[in-house]
């Protein structure tokens, strides 16, 4: 991204002084334009692109207006930032809604000798600008494919942290206070949104994009990572609730059997095998032969447990359950050969 907006600035600035008239007062505005306008999508720098020149064009109307009524005074200047701010807030200016204020007061101030030409020049050349930075990102188009692997290698490492973390509690001996869980918490939506931002970024990439084709198979082959990963961060965080608030030393009634506090940090632990030794295509077939055997040795160890009713019972079953829908969101396949329920 560096290296297009050097390159669409660079361009710009010599393109503007082949300009003939009031391009050669404001050249500036040139290479300002193309800058605004390389994003890190070719739909997001013509999106940047025209929210910036419009947002600069409605300021320019509002000094101009404004000076038509009140003249130029201070009363002037509070009544140009004032709206311009005002109509910064309108949602389809997007990112270049700042611009508004910004350029009311360029106009105004800047502007005073010919305001005309100072618009064209300050709106005109910004629109060349950004032209020249739009063609710039559409020539070498990017596809940020890498920040994508990023957001996912980040949500693999939190998700097997979480896990592991839970397993550690679960092994440890003596009763747990209250507050001792709080420390094993991690946070996992902030990372999950990371991830989604990235793909979105990526989706957004492929609009318009020459060589998105060539990336077919790496970009549906994120889409399913993604959506994979999103649904184990639902059930991770739904095992992390059950387990923190139930399994206390003062709620006896829904804390796990001791018999099962093995198999369900085995189960856990196996998860989070599989998440540190997958790579960006398939689990790894050993650690998924773990996490099956894992899964089967609790179901099989919650079989002999004698039922207990109440809270506890649906604790336990939800544990499980959320457990088998784990090993099955990092490997659907597994289909009707999971291991079975309680």
């Amino acid at each position: 991204m560096a290296v297009r907006a050097a390159v669409a600035a660079s361009l710009a600035w010599g393109l503007v002084h082949v300009l003939p008239g009031f391009a050669a007062e404001y050249p500036y505005y040139a290479p300002l334009g193309a800058v605004i306008a390389t994003s890190t999508t070719v739909a997001g720098s013509a999106r940047q692109a025209w929210q910036t020149v419009a947002a600069i064009a409605l300021g320019a109307g509002v000094a101009l207006g404004v000076e038509q009524l009140l003249g130029r005074n201070l009363a002037t200047i509070a009544a140009v930032v004032g709206i311009g701010v005002l109509l910064g807030g309108w949602k389809r200016l997007g990112s270049g809604a700042g611009w508004l204020p910004t350029s009311a007061l360029f106009v105004l101030l800047l502007g005073d000798q010919h305001p005309l030409d100072y618009v064209a020049g300050f709106a005109g050349l910004t629109l060349a600008g950004a032209l020249v930075g739009l063609a710039v990102v559409a020539a070498f188009p990017p596809l940020p494919l890498t920040s994508a692997d990023a957001a996912l290698d980040r949500l693999r490492r939190t998700l097997a942290d979480q896990l592991e973390d839970l397993g550690a509690g679960l092994r440890r001996e003596g009763a747990r206070v209250p507050g001792e869980w709080r420390a094993r918490i991690h946070a996992i939506d902030p990372v999950v949104v990371q991830v989604r931002e990235a793909v979105h970024r990526v989706e957004e990439a492929r609009s318009g994009n020459r060589i998105a084709g060539r990336f077919r198979d790496s970009l549906e082959r994120q889409r399913r990572q993604a959506a994979a990963l999103q649904r184990l961060a639902f059930l991770v965080t739904s095992i992390t609730q059950l387990l923190t608030e139930t399994d206390v030393a003062d709620r006896d009634d829904t804390t796990l059997a001791p018999s099962l506090r093995a198999p369900v940090a085995g189960a856990l632990d196996s998860l989070a095998g599989i998440l540190r030794t997958m790579d960006r295509r398939t689990p790894d077939p050993a650690a998924l032969d773990r996490a099956c055997d894992a899964v089967r040795t609790l179901v099989g160890q919650v079989r002999r447990t004698p039922a207990t009713t109440g809270d506890g019972g649906l604790v336990v079953d939800s544990v499980v359950e959320d457990i088998r829908r784990s090993l099955l969101a990092l490997h659907p396949e597994l289909g009707r050969a999971e291991p079975g329920g309680r």
